[in-house]
C-alpha cells in the first residue's frame, strides 16, 4: 500500500512509518510467559536481526551497540531467576543510523518481576518499517497466529503505527497525535503505558485483535469489566468480511485482508474496524494515561465510536 503524502512527509527522524504487532499476556509468575516472549524476541532476531543496530536494557539504561552479547541479554536475565525470584527485564532492539533516530525495525519486551504481576501485563512489540522489507499481510497474518500459539495472549493488535525516536517522544506528541486522529488505522503505540493501564479492558482494536477468551467471557463483571461472549457471539454480530482465527484460548479478528489507514480528510471511515470496535465495546478501555506524557487519550482511544 502506497503511504499518503501527507504521512510521509511528516516521517523525519523522530517518526518511521511501520507495522506493528504487539501481544499482551499476564506474567510475573508465569515461567511460561517469561519463556515465550523471551523466544518471540529470539524469532525476530533470528528473521530481521541484521536490520538491527542498537539496545537497551532496564538493568543499565544505557544504549549499545546490537552485537551477539547484546541479543542474548533476554536469556541470560532469564538465567539468573532463581528459586522464583523472577526478576523485572525489559530490554529494546531496533535499527537506524543513530541512536536517537526513529526506526521501523524494533523488538521491545517486558516481563514484569513476581510482585507486580497482579496488575500489570507483560509484553512483546515488534515493528517492521513500512516497504519491501516488512511482512506481507498474509506473513503478518501467520506471524501473529504463530506467536499467539506460543503464548497464553490476553489481547494484542497489528497494524498501521508510527516509530517514535525514544529520545523524542514528547517532542514527536502532538504530531502522532494529529496524525492519528487523522489516519484512524494508525495505531499510537506506548506498549509499556498500556500494560500498566489497561490489565483488564481491551486497548484498542486495529486490523489485527487478539482477544483471549477469559477477556471475551470473564468470570465476574462489573463497573471495569464487560462482557462479550464467545467465538458464536463473535461470528454473529461480524460480516463475512472478517475472519475469525482460533487461537489459544481465544480468537484473533482480522478486519479485511490488508491494513488500513482509514483517511478522515478523504471519507475512508474503516468501517470493518468499526464494526469490530462496536462487538467489543463492552471490554474497550474508554481512556489511557497520556500517551508519551502529555497527550489526552481519550479522543483517540473512542475514535471508533463517532
Amino acid at each position: 500500500m502506497k503511504l499518503p503524502d501527507d504521512l510521509l512527509q511528516a516521517a523525519t527522524s523522530r517518526l518511521a512509518p511501520c507495522l506493528v504487532l504487539a501481544l499482551f499476556a499476564r506474567g510475573g509468575r508465569n515461567a511460561e510467559v517469561r519463556e515465550g516472549i523471551v523466544g518471540l524476541y529470539e524469532d525476530y532476531v533470528k528473521r530481521w536481526g541484521e536490520q538491527l543496530r542498537w539496545s537497551a536494557e532496564a538493568e543499565t539504561e544505557r544504549y549499545r551497540k546490537f552485537d551477539e552479547r547484546a541479543a542474548e541479554y533476554p536469556r541470560r536475565a532469564l538465567g539468573r531467576d532463581v528459586g522464583g525470584e523472577e526478576r523485572k527485564v525489559m530490554w529494546v532492539a531496533y535499527g537506524g543510523d543513530h541512536r536517537h533516530e526513529a526506526n521501523g525495525w524494533k523488538f521491545k519486551g517486558s516481563l514484569q518481576d513476581r510482585f507486580a504481576a497482579a496488575h500489570r501485563l507483560d509484553f512483546a512489540s515488534a515493528t517492521w518499517p513500512v516497504g519491501p522489507a516488512a511482512p506481507t499481510p498474509e506473513e503478518l497474518v501467520a506471524l501473529a497466529l504463530d506467536w499467539a500459539r506460543r503464548l497464553p495472549v490476553r489481547y494484542g493488535y497489528a497494524g498501521y503505527s508510527l516509530g517514535v525516536s525514544e529520545e523524542h517522544k514528547q517532542l514527536t506528541a502532538k504530531t502522532v497525535y494529529d496524525l492519528a486522529m487523522r489516519f484512524q488505522g494508525l495505531e499510537i503505540h506506548d506498549p509499556l503505558c498500556t500494560a500498566l493501564c489497561c490489565e483488564t479492558q481491551l486497548k484498542s482494536v486495529n486490523w489485527l485483535t487478539l482477544v483471549s477468551n477469559e477477556m471475551l467471557t470473564p468470570r465476574y463483571t462489573g463497573p471495569l469489566i464487560g462482557h462479550v461472549g464467545g467465538m458464536d457471539v463473535l461470528r454473529a454480530n461480524l460480516s463475512p468480511e472478517i475472519v475469525l482465527h482460533p487461537i489459544r484460548d481465544g480468537v484473533l479478528i482480522q478486519a479485511g485482508p490488508e491494513p488500513l489507514l482509514g483517511d478522515v480528510n478523504r471519507g475512508e471511515t474503516l468501517p470493518l474496524y468499526r464494526e469490530v470496535a462496536k462487538v467489543l465495546k463492552p471490554i474497550r478501555a474508554e481512556t489511557h494515561w497520556p500517551f508519551f506524557g502529555i497527550l489526552t487519550a481519550n479522543d483517540w482511544m473512542t475514535r471508533f465510536d463517532r
